[in-house]
């Protein structure tokens, strides 16, 4: 993998890991696309770990106040919201896994993106604020966020949309499913580790570093973005584009067989 191949993927990472249209998704997509397997596994880890970061700065302080009190109803909440996704992805890592060399069920979880994506559109803006939060709206995002194990479906996309749906205010929404992400991420970093012992770091350091500053910057920039798109825009055009990617990703699959063959 060279530094542009890198800050290419590192892009992609770092811009859809929080809009909602699905990391995972986009960087299967594309490494088919430009032939990459050579230092996938370490790539996808540091990339990873560069947009944990751009959450990590974006919410400082709401972290900082999590530091200081270690035991809040709030972080409870967030820690119980990681916990379905935990046990799935402990229990049924290989399964999943597996789903990832399937092309079709790329396809089919973009559309389950898409699904999500309208029926967040259509809610209206809800009022719940961080005080009103309880277990049931964790439990809630805990378990949508469990189909996002399926590479295609947008993690940040389908558990704003759990939380809209519990009638939680739009950028409370975003933050509990920006923060939450902080858990899984270090998660699936925990569960890869061991293969990559066995494999050895299997990517250059120049593309590594790439990957990861690059996805940090865009993923800063991301989660501004979706915060405000959330708070004052229409979220049609992610609609638009994930149903018309999962219609193009379909199609190959089945009739052209040019980028999945």
């Amino acid at each position: 993998m060279s530094i542009f191949e890198a800050i290419i993927l590192g892009i992609i990472q770092g811009l859809t890991e929080f809009l909602p249209v699905s990391s995972s998704g986009h960087l299967v997509l594309f490494q088919n696309i430009m032939g990459l397997t050579e230092g996938a596994l370490s790539f996808n880890i540091v990339v990873h770990f560069g947009t944990m970061f751009s959450v990590i700065f974006y919410y400082r302080r709401k972290l900082l106040d999590m530091l200081r009190h270690p035991f809040s109803r709030f972080n409870f909440l967030i820690v119980l919201t990681a916990v379905p996704a935990g046990v799935v992805g402990v229990f049924f890592s290989g399964f999943f896994r597996n789903i990832y060399t399937r092309p079709s069920a790329l396809g089919f979880s973009f559309l389950l993106t898409t699904v999500s994506l309208v029926i967040a559109e259509s809610i209206s803006q809800g009022h719940r604020v961080e005080r009103d939060l309880n277990v049931r709206d964790s439990l809630t995002v805990g378990l949508a966020q469990c189909l996002a194990i399926f590479p295609g479906v947008s993690r940040s996309g389908i558990t704003i949309s759990a939380g809209l749906t519990r009638g939680i205010d739009r950028e409370l929404a975003a933050a509990f499913s920006f923060i939450n992400s902080l858990i899984l991420i270090a998660g699936a970093t925990v569960l890869e580790i061991p293969e990559l012992y066995s494999q050895g770091v299997d990517a250059s350091i120049g593309p590594l570093i790439a990957g990861f500053v690059v996805s940090f910057l865009t993923g800063y920039v991301a989660i501004a973005a979706m915060v405000n798109i959330l708070k004052h825009k229409s979220l049609k055009p992610f609609i638009v584009y994930v149903g018309l990617l999962s219609l193009l990703v379909l199609s190959d699959v089945y009739l052209f067989g040019i980028v999945f063959h």
